[in-house]
């Protein structure tokens, strides 16, 4: 009985649908980290100065700024193409399209020659990129039944980390042998395979009531999904100090990890063991920690998990100041990716667990999530920008120390939180 039913379970992994989902996944995972951590490594690669991979940080910001225009490309169709296609199809076929132009040519740019050329290709992969995932989650909603909903998300998320996966470690291993032009180019081939699967498959049209309803209150709409929920979390017990702990939990292991690839090929480390170490051992590392942090929540509660993700997680940085000590040491890196990436991963899983017990409204849950989701974001992407000034200036222990120092403001606000009673939302 129990495995007839696991065979019915697992049989739902394998309807077109949720495999479709899960192409879809690769296709908004892969472009994140060719203008994050493989871009940085490139321009570090090339003598690019530190104070210009920090600057060049800012161009991932509409990642964290996407629920802005989320509500226009929701309700606003493309014309010609939507009658087609449909809607979700239309926009996402173009994005698409759009993204892989996008990513070759920044795989064309030169940084010795023209960064501002660069920058603007980097900025637009992101913005298509960030698109591309709001019409993705929505058309995955849309398509699957109630019932494939938990198994399409969680193929989702199979799909981007395959993706990312495949443009970090899988980029850094090809452009060992072969240019970086080359490595990009190949890259939108997941792109041109999400394409394959959009025009493939179907869309439910759109009730032309719903249409004409949406069109007569975009207005009403923007104030009800962004500026009401936002106003409820700042009115609510000790909400701006919350906001405040959202944006210093994470803030010196995000800043830490945002620097890693540079430092790493700095002291010496091959693209090749920087794919092994830093991002496939990482990655198993990352996993398990979040395995870790899931069961502190069930066994410790909220409260206690998010206090051990905040010491561990200011803690392990500690490592990287070891590793800059003691510099090229592809054994010590190993033990300094996996402590870093298993606090990571367990802060990160307590994190979430947290930011979904604060939307507590029925009405605002999604958009609430994301507005915490962005502003625990923004501060790192903002701090970002000066982070090359600062390591030219003090150099890689002192600012691996400093993301330690960091951390604090987060368990301070923590503190101030447990000590009033208004960690939850009452």
């Amino acid at each position: 009985m129990y495995s007839r039913k696991l065979i019915e379970n697992l049989s739902v992994y394998s309807r077109p649908k949720v495999l479709a989902i899960f192409l879809l996944g690769i296709s908004s995972g892969l472009p994140f980290a060719l203008v994050s951590s493989t871009l940085k490594i490139w321009l570090t690669e090339v003598g690019i100065s530190i104070q210009a991979i920090g600057v060049f940080s800012a161009v991932t910001l509409p990642y964290t700024l996407k629920f802005l225009w989320a509500p226009f490309i929701d309700y606003f169709s493309l014309p010609y193409l939507s009658k087609v296609l449909g809607r979700r199809r239309s926009w996402l076929i173009i994005t698409q399209l759009l993204l892989a132009i996008a990513i070759i040519a920044l795989g064309h740019s030169n940084p010795s020659f023209n960064m501002i050329r660069m920058a603007i290709c980097a900025f637009i992969v992101v913005f298509c990129s960030a698109t591309q995932d709001i019409i993705v989650d929505a058309y995955r909603i849309e398509v699957l039944s109630k019932e494939e909903q938990s198994y399409g998300a969680a193929m989702s998320v199979f799909g981007y980390r395959i993706g990312m996966l495949l443009t970090s470690a899988g980029a850094l291993y090809f452009s060992e042998y072969f240019d970086w032009s080359v490595t990009y180019s190949l890259s939108t081939l997941g792109i041109m395979v999400g394409m394959i699967v959009v025009l493939s498959m179907n869309e439910k049209p759109m009730d032309k009531d719903l249409v004409r309803t949406i069109n007569d209150k975009r207005i009403a709409f923007v104030d009800k999904v962004i500026i009401n929920p936002f106003v409820e979390m700042v009115k609510r017990s000790d909400g701006i100090i919350i906001i405040l702990f959202v944006l210093c939990y994470k803030l010196g292991d995000s800043l830490l990890f945002s620097m890693t690839g540079p430092f790493l090929v700095n002291v010496g480390f091959s693209k090749a063991e920087i794919a092994t170490i830093a991002k496939f051992w990482g990655l198993i590392a990352t996993i398990f920690g979040s395995m870790i942090g899931g069961v502190l929540i069930y066994s410790l509660g909220i409260k206690k998990s998010l206090w051990i993700g905040a010491i561990i997680q200011a803690s392990s940085n500690f490592m990287y100041c070891l590793q800059a000590i003691i510099g090229y040491d592809t054994h010590f890196l190993a033990v300094t990716i996996g402590i870093e990436n298993l606090s990571g991963g367990l802060g990160t899983s307590v994190f979430i667990a947290y930011l979904g017990s604060l939307c507590n409204k029925v009405q605002y849950t999604a958009t609430q999530y994301a507005l915490y989701t962005a502003l625990s974001a923004v501060g790192r992407d903002i701090l970002s920008i000066p982070v090359g000034y600062l390591i030219d200036q003090i150099g890689w222990i002192a600012f691996f120390a400093l993301t330690i120092a960091i951390s604090i403001p987060g368990m301070v606000f923590l503190y101030i939180l447990t000590k009033r009673r208004t960690l939850y939302v009452s």
